[in-house]
């Protein structure tokens, strides 16, 4: 009965650099859908890299940062912070030409074109002409998570200062 038991239990192998460049390699799918009727064609990755979920992250708050710094968080502001995520999301994980927008003011642009043409629409469906909604969530997890985060470092520098100023 115990030999069964080893004999059922897959042996683990050692991860060599090629087994790691092949697993990465995965990693590197993409898909191509239509857009625009068929006229247009866009790159989708497959699967939202941890490192380029990070990457979108820094933006995202680097951008939130600036506007707050520009003359605070304005209601204008906060109405353009979903078309600013998805604007990043299209950006880091398409080919659609949003490389080049790096201000808020740029991507907010940029993505209300996409959306005024159904593009954002048919890329957020949840389609197979658009992200896979899984990877959507794991981006929504880790701005939670961030936040989180975050939120908790601004309430140790709020004690700290507060510490600081009764010394």
């Amino acid at each position: 009965m115990t030999n069964s038991k080893a004999a059922s239990k897959p042996k683990s192998k050692k991860l060599t650099v090629a087994a790691l460049n092949k697993l990465d390699a995965e990693l590197n799918e993409i898909k191509t859908v239509p857009i625009l009727g068929g006229q247009y064609q866009c790159s989708i990755d497959r699967t939202f890299r941890h490192s380029k979920i990070q990457e979108l992250l820094f933006a995202y708050f680097a951008l939130l940062e600036e506007a707050q710094q520009d003359g605070g968080i304005a209601r204008k502001t906060l109405h353009r912070v979903p078309a600013l995520l998805h604007a990043l999301i299209v950006k880091y994980f398409t080919d659609l030409p949003l490389q080049s927008a790096e201000t808020l003011e740029n991507l907010t642009a940029v993505s209300h074109k996409l959306l005024d043409l159904g593009i954002m629409d048919q890329l957020f469906s949840g389609t197979e002409n658009g992200f896979d909604p899984s990877q959507i969530e794991k981006v929504s997890k880790a701005i939670r998570k961030s936040s989180e985060s975050l939120g908790g470092m601004l309430e140790e520098t709020d004690k700290i200062s507060v510490i600081a100023k009764g010394v």
